[in-house]
């Protein structure tokens, strides 16, 4: 199930890391946490992703929830995805409707607690660059070389 989210529904990652982070201590809420999942997955078979031709530029979102998670943890999410060239490297490109399929996919579960929204974002956002780090490199051993890496923060903090 792991590697089903991982290489194609990576909604489904939310739900697997609620679960093994009570793995340990598992109750009856885990229970029904994994049966919702295997029900929701047997249930949605045909997940699929959809790639768009593009100028393979690489570009990532990241978004944390503070303190959201038991024992004051936050949870960050973020993903990169490739898109087409923008005229003014100045501006920050607006997007198309149609969005590639994601490349990398960052949900996990922030152990060290942070002291701030602020902070968590920051953690988010280094987590997004290092997932963006060997995508990059990638992509100049084909060809395609990248000017710096987009990541859009969804925080004004």
């Amino acid at each position: 199930l792991l590697y089903y989210a991982l290489a194609i529904y990576s909604t489904m990652l939310v739900a697997l890391g609620d679960i093994s982070s009570n793995q340990s201590r598992p109750t009856q809420r885990t229970r029904q946490a994994v049966d919702w999942l295997l029900n929701y997955s047997a249930s949605h078979p045909n997940a699929t992703i959809r790639f768009e031709a593009s100028d393979m530029i690489l570009w990532a979102h990241s978004d944390a929830s503070y303190l959201s998670l038991p024992r004051a943890n936050s949870r960050a999410g973020a993903v990169n995805f490739l898109v087409q060239k923008w005229p003014d490297l100045k501006k920050t490109p607006k997007l198309r409707s149609k969005l590639n399929g994601f490349v990398h996919v960052v949900s996990k579960i922030i152990r060290p607690i942070v002291s701030s929204a602020a902070e968590s974002e920051i953690v988010v956002a280094f987590l997004t660059a290092q997932g963006a780090v060997p995508i990059r490199t990638t992509l100049a051993d084909m060809g395609q070389h990248q000017p710096a890496t987009l990541i859009v923060v969804d925080n004004s903090t």
